[in-house]
C-alpha cells in the first residue's frame, strides 16, 4: 500500500492490486480500479471537496468517470469489493465482494426483495394467462433470466417479454 499526499487535505492511497482511492480530508470520494475504471461519489460534499475532486480528475474526460454512491466508495476503500456486476433487477452497475451476487447491495436499494416480488407476480400471471403449471412458469422465467446477458436486455421486465414470446411459441407448437 502506498500513501500519496497530493495537496492540503488531499490524499491518495494506492493498493497492491492497483486500486487508487482519493480522500478529501478523511473521506473517500473518488479513485480508480481495474473493475470500474475512474469513479467519483454521487454525494455532494463541501465546495472545497468538490474542488478537490474536480482537480483530481482535471485530465480525465467526464465520460470515463463512473458515479458511485458514498457507501460503495467507502467499501472499495476498505478493500471489500472486487467484482463489477450488473443488477439482475434494475440493470445498474454495482461492486460486489464475490461473483455470485446478482442484485444491488441492500444499503443502496432493495433490488433483491423487489425482484423476488416481481418474479412471484410474473409466475402468477403466467399461470393464469397461459394455463401452465407453477413449475413450468418458474422454469420459463429462469430460462429467460439465464439469457439475460446474451439477449442484451437491461431490466427484469425485458426478460419477462422474452418469457412471453417463448410461451406463445411453445403454446402455438402444441396446437
Amino acid at each position: 500500500m502506498k500513501l500519496n499526499n497530493i495537496g492540503s487535505n488531499q490524499t491518495e492511497i494506492e493498493y497492491p492490486n492497483g486500486t487508487q482511492i482519493f480522500f478529501s480530508y478523511s473521506t473517500p470520494v473518488a479513485g480508480w480500479s481495474s473493475e470500474v475504471g475512474y469513479f467519483r461519489t454521487t454525494k455532494k460534499y463541501s465546495t472545497t471537496t468538490s474542488r478537490h475532486i474536480n482537480k483530481y480528475f482535471e485530465a480525465i474526460n467526464e465520460e470515463f468517470i463512473t458515479e458511485l454512491d458514498a457507501t460503495t466508495i467507502e467499501r472499495v476503500a476498505a478493500g471489500k469489493f472486487l467484482v463489477l456486476k450488473k443488477c439482475h433487477h434494475c440493470g445498474s452497475q454495482f461492486l460486489a465482494p464475490r461473483n455470485n451476487h446478482k442484485y444491488c447491495p441492500v444499503e443502496v436499494s432493495n433490488c433483491g426483495g423487489n425482484h423476488r416480488q416481481w418474479r412471484k407476480r410474473k409466475v402468477t400471471k403466467l399461470e393464469k394467462e397461459f394455463g401452465v403449471s407453477k413449475k413450468a412458469a418458474q422454469r420459463a422465467l429462469t430460462i429467460a433470466e439465464a439469457s439475460f446477458w446474451f439477449q442484451g436486455t437491461t431490466t427484469a421486465d425485458d426478460n419477462f417479454e422474452l418469457v412471453l414470446e417463448r410461451l406463445i411459441n411453445v403454446k402455438a407448437n402444441q396446437q
